[in-house]
């Protein structure tokens, strides 16, 4: 990483499932997110992450995600994570394969074709 260096702030985890990162370096500029949602529908929770394009390329979404695993092995043991990502986002998609995922399925959603990942959690 870059002199930059990010740092987790979690924020009520329990009930938001939420990471929000900031790149403490630069006055606490907030550069983007990296959480869970839970979808009640298909018994699963989605990580997700967005981050503003100055920081793409420096590792930030790997290490936010890797925190939110961390969090989900505390306390999510036995639930199945799902990851997405539109297929030409090569980036996103290496993100969610460093980070332990394994490639399911393409599917269409309203953006276009997404490819899913997923993992289930264990200690």
């Amino acid at each position: 990483m870059d002199a930059v260096w990010a740092k987790a702030v979690g924020r009520d985890m329990h009930k938001s499932h939420m990471h929000k990162i900031r790149a403490a370096s630069v006055n606490d500029l907030f550069i983007g997110w990296c959480g869970l949602k839970y979808d009640p529908a298909a018994n699963e929770y989605d990580l997700g992450y967005r981050f503003i394009q100055n920081y793409w390329g420096k590792g930030y979404a790997t290490e936010a995600a890797r925190g939110v695993l961390e969090y989900c092995r505390e306390h999510l043991t036995g639930k199945r994570i799902v990851g997405k990502a539109l297929i030409e986002n090569v980036a996103s998609i290496r993100v969610l394969e460093k980070i332990g995922m394994q490639f399911e399925r393409n599917e269409e959603d309203s953006d276009g074709t997404v490819a899913v990942y997923s993992l289930n959690v264990e200690r």
